[in-house]
């Protein structure tokens, strides 16, 4: 009789999924907390800030949920359709909030606004290095 194999005995470390919720609380809360600080500053600014912010936060937020629905050798077939289709998502909907913002928001601080959108993706980069256990 066989003895059964232990949990991938043999085949390699699995993915392990990074811990969405406290990468999203994260960057809201660094996002909140300088958005709030700007009111003091300059509204114009302050809410620049914010859309920046929440351009990139918004996006990452649907990839993460997308990307990370199945796991397993067995679903490999989902799991590479849920990768395409989140990143594809992602860009969809970062080029959309992109256009209305552009659009729809005067005035508006566009330096603000793309510093703050790269400031979060960097701290994206950063939460998802500090918080996964790599």
């Amino acid at each position: 009789m066989a003895r059964p194999l232990k949990k991938n005995a043999g085949l390699g470390a699995p993915i392990v999924k990074p811990p969405l919720l406290k990468i999203f609380l994260g960057q809201c809360s660094v996002l909140a907390v300088l958005t709030a600080g700007l009111l003091f500053v300059d509204v114009t600014t302050a809410y620049s800030v914010l859309l920046g912010g929440m351009v990139c936060i918004l996006p990452n937020t649907y990839f993460g949920a997308m990307a990370f629905r199945h796991s397993g050798a067995r679903s490999a077939q989902k799991v590479t359709t849920s990768l395409y289709r989140g990143e594809v998502g992602k860009f969809l909907l970062t080029a959309v909030f992109f256009a209305c913002i552009f659009v729809f928001i005067k005035p508006l601080s566009v330096g603000a606004l793309f510093t703050t959108f790269i400031a979060t993706m960097l701290l994206n980069w950063f939460l998802v290095h500090r918080l996964s256990n790599f």
